[in-house]
């Protein structure tokens, strides 16, 4: 491929691409593939900040036991770790959700995030578990444009906390993956 080949498929911050690995169907493709296993448990590992031997995934569709409310399909659902380990559903957001932007705070992305962490640490079998026995849940969102004005920061992760900063549990966890900061890093990486 000559120089000129490689103009035309930049991303519009100067990186080179084909596919952005940023849309749902690539993104699913990238990390769901029995030839790519070794690259989700990777990322898993990365985004919960732990070593992670497996990932198994599962049906992307969350159980419901109400026909009428709203039925989550998260983009990768996966089991961490073995049958009984920890889940994780995993969820791009290509561009910020209708009505949000920074003025509400992303408002919708994060309300959807708790949303999905709420469905799918509470369609666990607990019947006649003990809640202590429950596996962590945890929800990641890869964003490709800012959410938070506080940080700037890839990582953000969430868990119950009060006002002085004591950890309630550390069950459930939402984390925020800002893909405009790796691409920072990926440019100062790989520099033209």
């Amino acid at each position: 491929m000559n120089n000129a080949d490689t103009q035309t498929n930049l991303l519009p911050d100067g990186l080179p691409g084909i596919l952005p690995a940023y849309e749902n169907g690539v993104f699913q493709a990238v990390l769901t593939l029995p030839e790519s296993n070794a690259a989700l448990v990777s990322s898993v590992a990365a985004f919960l900040d732990r070593p992670v031997k497996s990932v198994s995934l599962r049906n992307n569709d969350a159980p419901s036991r109400d026909i009428m409310a709203k039925q989550e399909e998260y983009d990768i659902n996966g089991v961490v770790d073995g049958e009984d380990g920890d889940q994780c559903a995993i969820e791009m957001q290509a561009s910020p959700m209708k009505g949000d932007n920074m003025s509400n705070n992303h408002r919708n992305v994060k309300w959807r995030s708790v949303f999905n962490l709420c469905d799918l640490h509470s369609n666990q079998p607990g019947s006649g578990l003990q809640y202590g026995r429950f596996v962590k849940s945890y929800q990641v969102m890869l964003c490709n444009y800012k959410v938070f004005s506080f940080e700037n920061k890839l990582v953000e992760r969430f868990v119950f906390r009060n006002e002085s900063g004591h950890i309630l549990c550390d069950a459930v966890m939402s984390i925020f993956i800002d893909l405009t900061h790796a691409r920072k890093i990926a440019k100062n990486l790989w520099p033209k």
